[in-house]
């Protein structure tokens, strides 16, 4: 299928435009900070589709996959001689069984939490061996929506949460023990919006002990850092720098949509005993996966200690419990899991300028019209999903697929004028009608209705993943 041939001036800005739209959210090196250099974790031949959030305890690593027709689970147990790598669990609404696993943490060395937003539920249990079935120690389902849900060091719960105020603290059997401080607001104006919640969504993390946690923001450069008590919850500091730009949806789903002139934040955290882990990103909202290259360590008064560039992109991270190692899930050019060796890299950092502290206060600045723009996807007929990272609330590119279910999708990269889509569908006869409706959609948002007209635009090759065929790719021609 061809676009004619005619070139019109919009052409100049439509490549500006895509190469824009499409860029990850790595950001430009800079000579005075590290570069730290990953080494790949043989996984043999499994893969990681929509890797999620990590957790590592001593030896052992637990990471989500948010592909519907993945296991939930990933395992890597590793030692000096080798690593052993599988999944484990089954997606579902039966027994033992999830829908959409949001949080992860290691409750003592053998046994984990997780937290699934779509079930408003925490679990506990035992890793299984390769090939073992998972059994479900300890599930607490919760009466009031949070978007994440973290254990304390005095058998509480600490969730992000939906509705009245910012966290909310409950006891051993889920109840409201009370809610604690209010989510980050840039002027009067903001703080009255009902939908705050949905704009400032992130991720919390504990320290093992489980006695600290970080909360740092998905959109804007917001960072917190906060001590848990037995029935309260106090903050160290807070780090507010810039704030997202959004606006509401105004349908009948809660939720905003992200102005692309606003910027991505920090897309994970981690915590340990000594420090903060954050991969911030820095550039604006855009790009259809949020994953970034720099990396800030905090000690937990707030101080930015170290920071260092990444040499490859990744979008979750975790540290060993001896602050030795990163781990992550990095875009290579396919998801894989990588390490960075900071131990050697400590002592060679460069000095650090300390950012910008608000302990509690909020200036008032002038108030800020966040302009309106068109969103590019199409209008969907379900309720707009919980975000995440990967897939951010209501962004201007993070659907691609009504009437069809690809429930996933993103552009990978730009590659000798070939953009890279990967899909999840349903069955594999689904493929051939949903790369069709793929392209007819992408061809849609990138005309929108104007004469830009390309050399070539075709679907050039379609191919399954041999290992989870639901997977699939396609690349686009955008160029001659």
């Amino acid at each position: 299928m061809k676009i004619a041939k005619t070139l019109f001036p919009q052409l100049f800005f439509f490549i500006f435009f895509i190469f824009t739209f499409f860029s990850g959210c790595s950001n430009h090196k800079h000579a005075e900070i590290s570069i730290l250099n990953h080494q790949t974790i043989d996984i043999g031949e499994n893969i990681i589709g929509y890797g999620g959030f990590l957790a590592i305890s001593h030896n052992v690593m637990v990471g989500l996959e948010m592909a519907s027709s993945m296991p939930p689970f990933f395992c890597l147990k590793f030692d000096e001689l080798s690593n052993s790598f599988y999944y484990f669990g089954s997606k579902g609404r039966g027994p033992n069984e999830f829908l959409m696993p949001y949080s992860v943490q290691f409750v003592n060395n053998q046994t984990i939490g997780v937290f699934d937003v779509s079930l408003n539920t925490y679990f506990e249990f035992s890793i299984p061996n390769e090939n073992e079935e998972l059994n479900i120690s300890k599930m607490l389902k919760f009466q009031t929506p949070v978007f994440r849900m973290i254990k304390t060091a005095y058998n509480q719960y600490v969730g992000l949460s939906l509705y009245d105020g910012m966290f909310l603290l409950t006891d051993s059997t889920g109840t409201t023990i009370n809610t604690f401080f209010e989510y980050p607001y840039k002027d009067s104006n903001e703080r009255a919006f009902v939908n705050r919640s949905n704009a400032y969504q992130g991720v919390i993390a504990a320290n093992p002990s489980k006695t600290k946690f970080v909360y740092s923001a998905f959109n804007g450069e917001i960072i917190h850092f906060y001590e848990i008590e037995n029935n309260n919850i106090k903050v160290i500091t807070k780090i507010e720098n810039e704030f997202p730009l959004y606006r509401d949806r105004n349908d009948q789903y809660a939720g905003v949509v992200y102005n692309p002139d606003g910027i991505v934040g920090y897309v994970s955290s981690y915590a340990t005993e000594e420090y903060v882990y954050a991969l911030f990103c820095g550039k604006k909202v855009g790009g259809l996966d949020y994953e970034a290259t720099r990396l800030r360590i905090f000690d937990w008064t707030g101080t930015l200690v170290e920071e260092y560039e990444l040499d490859v992109a990744g979008s979750s991270i975790c540290v060993s419990d001896d602050d030795s190692k990163l781990w992550a899930i990095a875009s290579n050019p396919d998801n894989s899991l990588v390490f960075f060796d900071l131990k050697d890299s400590k002592s060679a950092a460069p000095p650090i300028v300390e950012l910008k502290k608000d302990q509690t206060k909020h200036i008032e600045q002038p108030e800020q019209v966040i302009p309106v723009f068109t969103e590019l996807s199409p209008p969907s007929t379900e309720p707009m999903p919980i975000a995440s990272p990967l897939e951010p609330m209501a962004s201007p590119t993070a659907t691609i697929i009504p009437p069809f279910e690809p429930v996933i999708s993103s552009a990978e990269n730009i590659v000798n004028n070939f953009i890279t889509y990967r899909f999840e569908v349903q069955s594999k006869t689904e493929q051939d009608s949903v790369a069709q409706k793929v392209f007819e959609t992408i061809r849609t948002q990138l005309d929108k209705g104007n004469t830009i007209e390309l050399n070539s635009f075709n679907i050039t090759n379609t191919q399954t993943d041999t290992i989870s065929p639901n997977l699939m790719k396609i690349r686009i021609n955008i160029g001659e």
